[in-house]
């Protein structure tokens, strides 16, 4: 071997978040993270894209995940209003005439908020959800007719499957500088000094 070189790069890094401050000012066409909570719930429109406004300390932003990115999609849609997230992507003004959009990358979900489902209350006698018996009547159970005239709706607390934690794109939608999960925590340092020792034999 008559000689050889080694090549330092940025792939797989997360290199233009590292110098990103969180709420910076916003302008577009530049890396932005963002810390607040999901103003309402997420919605998807035709084609498999996600959109949801986050309230942060200046403001109200529009976010969004693509369908590409796959289960970022997925994700995403899990969340529901309340919940406190942070958000990595790129600020992009795709029309001239519409507000900026953060076009997501990675989320990191803080925070989740508790979903509650108001539910009609459950028959005493059979098990069965009740139906409304009319303006001011109570409830009654159309399997065994029982009536419960004092009988009110119920507030259930609902098992969200969803856990905090980063979530990033499909590995098939990994752009260059996406930091693929197995490398958070072995992250290498380097001091900018040449290797020295016995490092390398060919």
């Amino acid at each position: 071997m008559e000689r050889w070189v080694i090549f330092r790069t940025n792939h797989g890094t997360e290199n233009h978040f590292l110098q990103t401050p969180i709420h910076p000012t916003v302008k577009p066409n530049r890396p932005i993270i963002l810390h607040g909570v999901l103003a309402k719930h997420p919605h998807r429109i035709r084609g498999g894209h996600v959109f949801f406004s986050l309230d942060y300390d200046d403001g109200t932003i529009q976010c969004a995940a693509f369908e590409p990115t796959g289960r970022l999609c997925n994700v995403i849609a899990q969340l529901i209003a309340g919940d406190e997230v942070t958000v990595f992507g790129g600020l992009r003004n795709n029309e001239s005439d519409q507000p900026l959009n953060v076009n997501l990358e990675k989320i990191r979900v803080d925070r989740l908020t508790e979903q509650l489902q108001v539910e009609n209350p459950v028959c005493s006698r059979c098990g069965k959800h009740m139906k409304s018996a009319g303006k001011k009547q109570g409830f009654r159970c159309e399997k065994c007719h029982l009536k419960e005239p004092k009988a009110v709706k119920r507030i259930v607390r609902q098992r969200r499957t969803l856990q905090p934690g980063i979530y990033i794109p499909t590995p098939k939608a990994h752009r260059h500088l996406t930091k693929p999960l197995h490398r958070y925590g072995h992250e290498k340092n380097w001091n900018g000094k040449p290797p020295s020792g016995i490092w390398h034999k060919p």
